[in-house]
């Protein structure tokens, strides 16, 4: 007996589309929740100054060293490095979140009409 049809399609549709919604909005507020921690006097926020300024010094710092320190050089380009990733990821995130938004205003907008 095959108790698959029509309605199945319908309800794995519907499914489909609620847990892609939920993943948008949970995008979303993962983004907004990373732009208020770089905007308000959070730890976060401490952080990636904090690595900020440390990844300025490196920069000064990796141009003067000698290259043939490699230990000095790589320490300064991890540095570097580790400002870059975390400053990498909170934009992915934000951007992220501008785009979810997007698609959720989209269909918000297709359901209206």
């Amino acid at each position: 007996m095959d108790f698959y049809n029509d309605d199945d399609d319908v309800f794995d549709h519907g499914v489909g589309e609620l847990e892609r919604r939920a993943d948008l909005e949970r995008t979303r507020a993962q983004g907004v929740r990373v732009e208020v921690e770089l905007t308000e006097d959070t730890p976060f926020r401490r952080y990636v100054l904090a690595r900020r300024a440390g990844a300025i010094e490196a920069m000064a710092r990796i141009t003067v060293a000698d290259p043939a320190d490699q230990v000095a050089v790589l320490r300064e380009q991890h540095i570097i490095q580790e400002y870059l990733r975390v400053r990498n990821w909170a934009r992915s995130e934000i951007e992220a979140s501008i785009e979810a938004d997007t698609h959720l205003q989209e269909g918000n907008r297709g359901s209206n009409d």
